[in-house]
């Protein structure tokens, strides 16, 4: 386990990384907007790396239909979100979303 993990707000007028000291933070927030927005940052990335697999796979196929699926997949999972969390003012997939595009963009 890692001593000092790194967090990833995924607030999208935000997206700051940072390091905390010790690995259970009493109060975890974000210490440039000070959101509790935050994801550790191998789970940010892991779920970027999936991200970009599916968009990957679309663009193999050339199919729009799989684009349409996953734009409804990726749509269902917000509903779900907003409604655990009701009072998130952004879909936390949208950061998730265009990190992984730019990814791809910087690969090719």
């Amino acid at each position: 386990m890692e001593e000092n993990p790194h967090w990833k707000c995924i607030n999208p007028g935000c997206r700051h990384e940072w390091a905390s000291r010790g690995w259970r933070p009493k109060n975890l927030r974000c210490p440039k907007c000070h959101s509790s927005y935050v994801l550790e940052k191998a789970v940010f990335n892991e779920a970027v790396a999936e991200d970009r697999k599916v968009l990957d796979y679309a663009d193999a196929n050339a199919d729009t239909k799989v684009m349409v699926r996953y734009e409804v997949y990726v749509n269902a999972l917000g509903n779900v979100v907003r409604k655990l969390f009701p009072m998130l003012p952004f879909s936390p997939f949208q950061v998730i979303y265009e990190e992984a595009l730019k990814e791809r963009q910087n690969l090719n």
